[in-house]
């Protein structure tokens, strides 16, 4: 998650960013900081490693400005926990980067992108972000990228 503090800031210069994963991998998390540390010392921002556990109900985490998302979508169960993280760290103002390898193409994984994509769209204002939008070096046919944007609580139901 990322608190820029102006929206017009670029997300990796002058950002306050939390990098969140489950408690076996903040470790590791920890360690990237501290390799990266002048570098971001340099941008003028800051970063912090924070365990977020989707099926806890309770956090103490602000409103981010930006979410990345990144390969999070990997199984049935976690859909609703994850949307509902989500939301509870969006606001009106907040642009979330979702990004995902398509990796299996069976019936069963067509039907679970369905399912979550279907719930997105209670919660979010959900745009594909095409091929002509992305850096043509990193673009790859087997990445799908999304930019969601939370709906006006009223229409969230």
């Amino acid at each position: 998650m990322c608190r820029s503090g102006r929206r017009s800031s670029w997300i990796f210069f002058s950002a306050n960013v939390t990098a969140t994963d489950l408690p076996n991998v903040v470790p590791l998390i920890e360690r990237n900081i501290a390799v990266n540390s002048d570098s971001i010392l340099q941008s003028g921002g800051s970063c912090t490693a924070r365990v977020l556990d989707w099926s806890e109900k309770s956090f103490d985490f602000i409103q981010a400005d930006y979410i990345l998302v990144a390969d999070c979508v990997y199984y049935e169960q976690s859909v609703e926990p994850l949307v509902s993280v989500l939301q509870m760290f969006s606001d009106d103002k907040t642009i979330i980067y979702l990004s995902q390898e398509v990796r299996d193409y069976s019936l069963k994984q067509i039907k679970f992108w369905e399912d979550f994509h279907k719930t997105l769209l209670k919660y979010f204002e959900v745009t594909k972000i095409e091929k002509e939008r992305q850096h043509q070096y990193f673009y790859s046919d087997d990445i799908l990228l999304l930019e969601l944007k939370l709906k006006e609580k009223s229409n969230n139901s």
